[in-house]
């Protein structure tokens, strides 16, 4: 698909609109009494990830809402979250050939000069570079959403750090999934906006038999632990199967899952599947992950630093009400009560993650609360609708419309 093509999906027919206080603000678009609020959201990509994944989501609720109007612009065709195309969203694509592609910036321009929106949404630090200062030449508001990690390491003369100086003095509204990262990233506190990610527990219906997911990847113990993580310098599988290692010497009847695909998982694969034939299972990628977790008993995510944002495999086991043990990043201890919804474990601590998921195997009823208390605790705070409405009412507020 060449850049600047669009993609041929229909936009929803208008609807009429809460009243506006018709307030024109720094060359902003003038918001009509009945008009839709008009945004544009701009992404990398909706490949295979977290932030992709809550894009999609939050997408597929917002597009609901008659007081939006919607456009998307991708720098990648490459469209893993497929349901996004059947939203009635337009959707443009504007490639990038190469790094620092100008061609983007007449793109998006073009795209501001029909559509005319209200507010440009980046949702990662290179949009935001293309889109901060078209929002600026076009007059509208615009919201940053690069901050999705709680990197310690944002320091001087990192991309992230040039990135974030160069975009938070023209953003309008800065946005964090976790309060670890907004503060991480040294987010102006006037400007910032802590909004968690949102699961849709619609996700946890028509689940695959247990049965028949246990066929299918050849599980046959009758315990499981599974990992769900992109196999990548930021998620530590060494420590997982390192752990894996450990309890297998005491516990011979229990089965470790790898869910996820990426750059050094064939070379894990090889060292483990040797040393544990039947006992680990690398099952790639899964478009139902929810169907696999339904078998795990324990859900794991350990991770190589303490950057870790808010996870949607963390909420994935929550939702699930499987109890978690996870590296105790910054985000992550936002999503986990340690020792109420399972447990949290030191950066690269194989002993320590093995004692605790050799706990939670040997004790049903510590599982089963624990993963209660996490389910609670997902319904509560974490669900779909109240990351919606919370970015609805961000939106809201950028725009000044009451």
């Amino acid at each position: 698909m060449a850049a600047g093509e669009t993609q041929a999906v229909p936009v929803c027919a208008p609807a009429n609109v809460v009243t506006s206080r018709g307030e024109l603000m720094n060359g902003l678009p003038s918001l009509q009494r009945g008009e839709k609020i008009r945004i544009l959201e701009i992404i990398e990509s909706v490949g295979v990830g977290g932030r992709q994944r809550r894009f999609a989501e939050l997408l597929k609720s917002l597009v609901q809402r008659d007081e939006l109007q919607i456009e998307v612009v991708l720098f990648d065709s490459n469209v893993h979250y497929r349901e996004i195309l059947g939203f009635g969203t337009k959707i443009h694509f504007a490639l990038r050939h190469y790094k620092r592609d100008p061609r983007p910036f007449a793109v998006i321009a073009n795209i501001c000069k029909s559509f005319r929106p209200h507010i440009i949404h980046a949702w990662d630090s290179m949009t935001a570079m293309y889109a901060a200062p078209i929002a600026r030449l076009v007059g509208c508001r615009f919201v940053n959403g690069m901050i999705c990690d709680a990197n310690p390491n944002v320091k001087p003369f990192t991309k992230s750090y040039i990135r974030s100086r160069v975009t938070f003095p023209l953003s309008h509204a800065i946005v964090g999934n976790s309060a670890a990262g907004l503060n991480a990233y040294a987010a102006p506190a006037v400007k910032s906006h802590l909004i968690h990610n949102g699961y849709d527990f619609s996700r946890v219906r028509n689940l695959e038999p247990i049965d028949l997911v246990k066929h299918m990847f050849d599980i046959r113990t009758n315990s499981v632990v599974g990992m769900v993580a992109t196999f990548s310098p930021f998620k530590d599988y060494e420590s997982y199967f390192e752990a894996a290692a450990i309890i297998l010497e005491s516990l011979p009847d229990v089965t470790f899952v790898a869910v996820g695909d990426g750059e050094n998982r064939e070379q894990l694969e090889e060292i483990y599947k040797k040393k544990f034939p039947d006992r680990v299972r690398f099952v790639g990628s899964v478009d139902n992950v929810e169907s696999i977790i339904q078998v795990f008993d324990v859900g794991v995510l350990a991770s190589t630093s303490f950057g870790e944002g808010i996870s949607n495999a963390i909420l994935e086991y929550m939702a699930m009400g499987r109890p978690v043990v996870a590296t105790a990043c910054a985000g992550t201890k936002e999503l986990v009560i340690d020792g109420t919804t399972g447990y949290l474990t030191k950066v690269g601590d194989s002993a320590d993650l093995a004692v605790k998921i050799a706990r939670l195997l040997a004790n049903s009823q510590l599982r089963e609360e624990m993963g209660l208390s996490g389910l609670r605790r997902a319904r509560t705070f974490f669900d779909l609708s109240r990351m919606s409405k919370a970015y609805f009412d961000l939106y809201v507020h950028v725009i000044g419309r009451t």
